[in-house]
């Protein structure tokens, strides 16, 4: 990972802010990209995004941390504790929501045998009208299926 400051395509040839270069037989540019809140107030300050590796330690870390607590003090679980929102129906998202249904029903229940999950949910927000909206209509079926075989509950503008 690198700061790119000039591409050459002639030669194929990619600088770094470093001075190394790089050449190849394809150039593929990952611009990144940061969490857009939509205005929702509080949402940058009580909410895990999910857009480098140092993001998705920070959400395990917190994750297991949930699960310790709950586990040591079954009263959190009534006041939400075991409750999993993730807001995106796109690729991320979802593929967030199926490894959290699949961890919360199966994985969590290996680590931590007494904590009761009844309480627990996994729910997959999205303003759109389905998962995977840039894809087929085949693709989001069988996202949506698949899903729900995996506990997740689905909260989807509908019309």
């Amino acid at each position: 990972m690198s700061q790119v400051v000039s591409v050459d395509l002639n030669t194929r040839t990619v600088h770094t802010a470093e001075g190394l270069a790089y050449q190849g037989d394809f150039l593929v540019l990952a611009a990144g990209s940061q969490a857009d809140f939509f205005g929702t107030p509080g949402a940058d300050r009580h909410s895990y995004p999910l857009y480098s590796l140092r993001d998705a330690e920070a959400i395990r870390s917190r994750v297991l941390a949930v699960l310790e607590c709950a586990d040591r003090d079954s009263s959190l679980i009534a006041k939400g504790a075991l409750n999993f929102v993730i807001v995106g129906g796109g690729p991320t998202g979802t593929e967030m929501a199926g490894a959290f249904g699949d961890v919360f029903h199966h994985g969590v229940k290996k680590a931590f045998a007494d904590l009761n999950l009844v309480g627990g949910e996994v729910v997959l927000v999205d303003g759109g009208q389905t998962v995977l909206k840039a894809f087929s209509p085949r693709a989001q079926a069988y996202a949506t299926k698949t899903l729900e075989q995996r506990g997740v509950k689905l909260r989807l503008a509908r019309t």
